[in-house]
């Protein structure tokens, strides 16, 4: 009687835990999907609302006379009347707001991570294509058989995926990130960001 008890619960505990475990994987790879697309989302927002310039504040670092042996780089401690403060290595020095065209300001790495992503999603994509395009139609009586469309299809989509997480670690550790200088006010930005929850899209925002 006792082993027949055993019997039934070791048989019910894993009719149980099949569907538990079924449903924990079904779970888990909607999360990641979830989490893919947010980082897409995120990604391709962040590199419509990159810009080439940015204005001279306090605090920003900037460098003068381009990337070459004789630049000078300081951080901003203050702009006012048209002047802007520095400090340097050499000390604290002034420069006129009219030369901050020749000025570049230092966005650190950011974005770096979203050009990344988009790198490594387009080099993904194709390459996946040509392979997919390369490798022809499966012989008859193959298990699952595609013809070369499909499988670029299949074959694009997962290097796709798979090259833009890749970009994406590549490019939180790429180089510092230099644009031209503006005055303030000079020129409009558009931020766009991710919209997570019921619903999931971009938001943009306008300033001028």
């Amino acid at each position: 009687m006792i082993r027949r008890n055993i019997l039934i619960a070791l048989v019910t505990s894993l009719a149980v835990s099949v569907p538990l475990k079924a449903q924990s994987e079904a779970i888990t790879g909607g999360s990641i999907a979830v989490a893919y697309g947010v980082l897409s989302i995120g990604a391709i927002g962040t590199m419509i609302s990159m810009s080439d310039a940015a204005p001279v504040d306090a605090g920003s670092k900037i460098r003068i006379g381009g990337d070459g042996a004789g630049s000078r780089v300081g951080r901003v401690l203050s702009v006012n009347a048209g002047r802007v403060m520095l400090e340097t290595d050499a000390g604290q020095t002034t420069i006129s707001a009219d030369s901050l065209g020749e000025i570049e300001v230092s966005l650190g790495n950011s974005g770096r991570w979203a050009q990344g992503w988009g790198i490594g999603f387009a080099s993904g994509a194709g390459i996946g294509a040509l392979i997919g395009f390369a490798s022809g139609d499966d012989p008859p009586g193959t298990f699952i058989r595609l013809n070369a469309e499909q499988k670029a299809l299949v074959a694009g989509s997962v290097l796709a995926v798979g090259g833009s997480l890749v970009g994406t670690l590549i490019g939180l550790a790429g180089p510092e990130r230099w644009v031209h200088a503006t005055r303030p006010g000079e020129t409009s930005r558009v931020s766009i960001s991710p919209i997570v929850g019921s619903r999931v899209g971009l938001s943009a925002k306008f300033a001028f």
